[in-house]
């Protein structure tokens, strides 16, 4: 499937060629990801292209996980391992190149809870998202902990950044009303 120019109005968040947010030169690879909304077919939208963007494919067409939950935010680690977050406390991981993908199930998770954020550093990964959560994994996904945010319960975390594996930044805005 073309990538239409709606895509990028509508809340995607494209990730280009499957380089990391540090990596030198992205252009080196034609695999690209993104995620979105809730589409037409009530399900959240997952695509990828192997081409540089000439094409996109959708991925994870049909997934129970996916059903009503838009996505936010995804993390590349290779051509075949990728995670994504999204409404519902969703954490998504495929190893497989997107061919499957998996709902990891994550400790103290509020399906009231948005994930917005992503991020990852030498193995550590971090999560953010509402009400001032952030989830650690110190060993690449296999193993999360809710880490406390008390000064922040009301604050939705967005986006998520490692500098280090125990320097993290995050930002975020008071919800409206």
């Amino acid at each position: 499937m073309k990538l239409p120019a709606l895509y990028l109005t509508l809340g995607f968040m494209l990730i280009l060629f499957s380089c990391k947010k540090d990596e030198a030169s992205p252009a080196a690879s034609r695999i690209a990801w993104a995620v979105g909304p809730v589409d037409s077919t009530g399900y959240g939208t997952i695509i990828k292209t192997v081409d540089g963007g000439k094409s996109f494919s959708r991925q994870a067409a049909g997934m129970p996980a996916l059903q009503g939950v838009g996505l936010f935010d995804l993390h590349v680690v290779n051509a075949a391992e990728v995670w994504a977050v999204g409404e519902a406390g969703t954490l998504l991981h495929t190893t497989d190149s997107g061919s499957t993908w998996n709902k990891v199930p994550l400790p103290g998770a509020n399906a009231a809870i948005a994930l917005y954020g992503i991020t990852a550093k030498s193995g550590v990964m971090y999560l953010s998202g509402d009400s001032g959560v952030v989830y650690k994994s110190p060993d690449n996904g296999v193993n999360w902990s809710l880490c406390t945010t008390s000064i922040m319960p009301t604050i939705m975390l967005q986006g998520i950044w490692a500098i280090t594996q125990d320097r993290v930044f995050a930002v975020g805005q008071y919800p409206a009303g």
